[in-house]
């Protein structure tokens, strides 16, 4: 589990976001949470659940799967 969380935590998290070209409300909208949830994931004031992890995950391998 701490892979998959360091992969979607910080700037990691926002790095990916913007190399999809997506802002902070799009990626909340498609995954479900705030943006107010996903500025704090960005900048490591909290931790997203697994719950949310896996939802990350997913949403951007559909994409990359997508984008092929």
């Amino acid at each position: 589990m701490e892979d998959i969380r360091k992969e979607y935590q910080g700037k990691k998290l926002r790095a990916k976001r913007e190399a999809f070209f997506m802002t902070q409300p799009e990626l909340a909208e498609k995954i479900g949470v705030s943006v107010t949830t996903v500025n704090l994931w960005e900048n490591n004031n909290a931790r997203a659940s697994l719950k949310h992890l896996k939802a990350l995950k997913e949403f951007f391998e559909g994409v990359s799967q997508s984008a092929k």
